[in-house]
């Protein structure tokens, strides 16, 4: 074979391979394009399918429904619903006419599921009532479990003598008040289903209402803990706190109000204290001349509202007015009631003890101390029988 026929040969097959290198690309594009309108088609004929295999079952529970027999208004309801699909099985149209007004939002069965519910961005909460002692108490920071506060028990005893004459000799007396800090703690526990999937961040809210509790759990040790074993101990059961009777059997009485301010030490920087219901009573008392006992203050120069000139707290935790009880407490809380922080609101998560129930456990605690340190800082006002 000469030269030239052999390379006539060789041009021969590179244009055969060129030919089918193309071909084959255009019938790959062709078959994609065809594949394409296939998956198409079966996933409208799939559509389709579906369409119709819920148009049966709805016929069978209908039917089901029938069947067992239902009374009165459900019974019209469900065969007017029935006679509506019937209707678009035969025709292949909508609901027209009569049948449409039994497609309804007020029952589940006919309509009343397809309705979304939208979900408030807000919770609707309570107001919880608060003793707010720490804006008017002492409160010091503890760096260990107790707190020792040196007091002064005796001044010394000072006296006139003549020239040359000797004077007695007097030494003033300490003692030790001692706060103990106590504990106050909640385990909260919750799935982890709740806390990944609600809309609302659950651990946030958690730590919202333990918050809010503690507030109101403090308060309500500082007004009325009886101070034995965990509890702290509260103004309003300190023995050594001096007592006005109101002079009137079950009610408040404007003298005794006027009583109470005189009962204090000059020096002291003393306000009333007592609950909203009490303070109702209390903006209703009058002297002889008609005058209101309560004075309405200028809050927007600074001067706050005054029972017979003094500044006033509400105390939720505090009795309301009756027999036998002491709604109102008259002293100075800065002087005479100390509260001692040792540590603030605390949460430990726990994603372990109760991993096998698939739940989160949340301990909150807080630690604080609070005592009448100084009890003829108060005097309170009890109600006759």
């Amino acid at each position: 074979m000469s030269d030239f026929e052999q390379k006539h040969i060789e041009a021969l097959e590179a244009l055969r391979k060129g030919v089918s290198a193309e071909m084959e690309v255009k019938i790959n594009t062709l078959l994609d394009a065809q594949e394409e309108k296939n998956q198409a088609k079966f996933r409208e004929l799939s559509e389709k399918a579906n369409k119709a295999q819920e148009v049966e079952e709805k016929m069978n529970s209908l039917e089901a429904d029938l069947k067992r027999g239902l009374g009165g208004e459900e019974k019209a309801a469900k065969t007017q619903e029935l006679k509506a699909f019937e209707t678009y099985l035969r025709k292949n149209s909508s609901f027209v006419g009569e049948e449409l007004k039994y497609l309804r939002t007020d029952i589940d069965s006919q309509g009343g599921y397809l309705l979304p519910t939208e979900l408030d961005s807000e919770i609707i909460k309570k107001i919880i009532e608060i003793s707010n002692i720490r804006a008017v108490a002492r409160i010091r920071p503890m760096s260990s479990k107790s707190l020792g506060m040196p007091t002064r028990s005796t001044i010394v005893s000072a006296g006139m003598v003549g020239e040359g004459q000797q004077d007695t000799l007097s030494n003033s007396t300490y003692g030790l008040e001692k706060l103990y800090a106590k504990k106050a703690q909640v385990t909260v526990s919750s799935t982890i289903e709740e806390l990944e999937d609600t809309s609302f961040d659950v651990a946030n809210l958690i730590m919202q209402d333990v918050g809010e509790e503690m507030a109101k759990l403090e308060g309500t040790q500082f007004t009325v803990g009886s101070g034995a074993g965990n509890n702290c101990e509260g103004f309003m059961t300190n023995a050594n706190i001096a007592q006005v009777n109101s002079g009137a059997a079950s009610a408040l009485t404007f003298d005794s109000l006027i009583t109470l301010t005189g009962e204090l030490k000059t020096g002291y920087n003393p306000i009333f204290g007592m609950n909203r219901k009490t303070l109702a009573i209390v903006r209703k008392l009058k002297d002889g001349n008609g005058q209101y006992l309560w004075q309405a203050g200028n809050l927007s120069a600074g001067v706050p509202n005054q029972i017979l000139g003094h500044n006033y707290i509400e105390i939720p935790d505090m009795p309301d007015v009756g027999a036998d009880l002491f709604p109102v407490i008259y002293g100075d809380f800065r002087r005479g009631y100390t509260i001692g922080d040792r540590k603030g609101l605390t949460m430990v998560r726990d994603e372990v003890t109760q991993k096998r129930e698939g739940k989160v456990e949340f301990t909150f605690y807080r630690r604080f101390a609070g005592m009448v340190t100084l009890p003829e800082a108060f005097v309170k006002l009890k109600i006759a029988a």
